[in-house]
């Protein structure tokens, strides 16, 4: 699945601004508490990494010219007739520990984030979901997310869904 420390640090690159054309980003992190229990009742005490538990980052993005959709771009003749830009929140790299998982982290973690979506005063809020990865599908659209049906044509290739949250 995933590789948490990794994603850890992919969201601190992008919180550091390289995250292409975003305006900002919120790295969220879910720890659990210092103190906690082993296998065998034992109390142990873990540093802050070792406590990392879920991670998510919510992006706010400018969508470029001739992007439809975050990542989308429509061909040449389609671009002519754009209107200006507009902004939007963008999910991406939602990652819990897999001894986490299912105990209601990442719904948390997506709460917060669409709080920061509506404390940015945007419309909508997008994110990229493999086909195949029903947990994350199920986290989405149990969170009021619908598919982008435009957008199905140009990611069956990627194997990928595009969903989208109006606030």
């Amino acid at each position: 699945m995933c590789d948490l420390l990794q994603e850890f640090n992919a969201l601190k690159r992008r919180c550091l601004g390289r995250q292409g054309q975003s305006i900002k980003c919120i790295c969220l992190i879910a720890v659990r508490t210092k103190e906690s229990q082993d296998g065998s009742g034992n109390r142990t005490y873990h540093t802050l990494r070792d406590r990392v538990v879920g991670t998510l980052d919510i992006s706010l993005r400018q969508l470029l010219h001739g992007e439809t959709y975050p990542k989308e771009v429509m061909s040449g003749a389609l671009i002519m007739g754009m209107k200006q830009s507009h902004r939007c929140g963008y999910v991406a790299n939602v990652c819990v520990a897999r001894l986490s998982r299912r105990k209601g982290i990442a719904s948390s973690l997506l709460k917060v984030a669409v709080e920061a979506a509506r404390n940015w005063s945007l419309k909508e809020i997008y994110v990229h979901v493999n086909i195949g990865n029903d947990a994350a599908r199920q986290l989405y659209i149990g969170s009021g997310f619908q598919l982008v049906e435009e957008a199905t044509s140009l990611l069956s290739l990627e194997q990928k869904m595009l969903l989208s949250l109006s606030l």
